[in-house]
């Protein structure tokens, strides 16, 4: 649910800008329609209003209160049309577009096996409803989707930007974003108090050349001080809960990462070169 104002801020930013921004412009004009996830989502929440309503109604109440969500739909519906930072839009479309290509996939099938999706008689991949998300029928078949994300990469590693380092920062920008959310989902998925000693870890200083997605956070920086749907209110000093591996540890797993391989070509020349999932 938080993810369809996200996508629909993305592609709103993606058509503005691409009409002024050659940069952008040369990414999306023959792509973008085939990628647009937008309708997807909102088939999939339309699905799920029907089989689980008080999920979904959960779900949706905290996209609408996700601080995560709404600062990033904002930057993206301010974005500039012209100028470097407007060429910087197309590390936002890579960091989505890109992961939901690749590891995206993978959690496609996590979804249908934990929702029990698949059709009778079927398999994973013939499971429709509640995952239209991860589907792409505009582009084909999964061998196709190698080829459009070998095509789409070749473009972004082609691009000349006016300041190649505007693009990594937005990118990693982009990963802070999308982990920060994930964290504000443990409070609704563990619950106020399991998510608070989760994140809630004694505080380190940062060391020279310390990935940025591993800094420590205490009380204070958590997302929420109760569960944005709940109310449930969080409760810091109890301790920590065995640790349960579920979907949105993979989500973080991935974006860790595509963050980590992004980091090792920070240094890239004015010709961006942008490594692939």
């Amino acid at each position: 649910a938080a993810l369809k104002p996200i996508y629909g801020a993305l592609e709103r930013a993606a058509d503005r800008v691409s009409r002024s921004c050659p940069a952008v412009a040369s990414v999306c004009d023959d792509t973008l329609p085939q990628l647009r996830r937008y309708e997807s989502l909102e088939s999939d929440l339309a699905y799920y209003r029907r089989r689980c309503p008080d999920m979904t109604k959960r779900a949706e109440a905290f996209a609408r209160r996700s601080k995560a969500t709404n600062e990033y739909v904002a930057s993206l519906d301010s974005w500039p049309a012209t100028g470097p930072k407007a060429e910087a839009l197309v590390a936002h479309l890579y960091t989505r577009y890109l992961g939901d290509l690749s590891g995206g996939q993978i959690l496609r099938r996590a979804a249908v096996r934990a929702y029990g999706l698949t059709p009778p008689g079927g398999t994973t991949l013939d499971a429709v409803d509640g995952v239209r998300f991860y589907d792409f029928k505009l582009i084909g078949k999964p061998t196709k989707l190698r080829r459009f994300k070998d095509e789409y990469r070749r473009r972004l590693d082609d691009l000349r930007v006016a300041d190649a380092s505007l693009v990594v920062d937005e990118a990693v920008a982009a990963f802070r974003r999308n982990t920060q959310l994930l964290k504000e989902l443990d409070f609704v998925v563990l619950g106020a108090t399991e998510a608070a000693a989760r994140h809630a870890r004694p505080t380190k200083p940062k060391q020279q050349g310390q990935c940025p997605f591993l800094a420590k956070e205490d009380i204070a920086a958590l997302p929420f001080k109760e569960c944005p749907v709940t109310g449930e209110s969080v409760s810091a000093s109890r301790t920590s809960p065995r640790r349960r591996f579920n979907a949105a540890d993979i989500a973080v797993v991935a974006f860790f990462v595509l963050g980590m391989v992004f980091l090792i070509h920070r240094a890239a020349p004015p010709g961006v070169t942008l490594p692939g999932p």
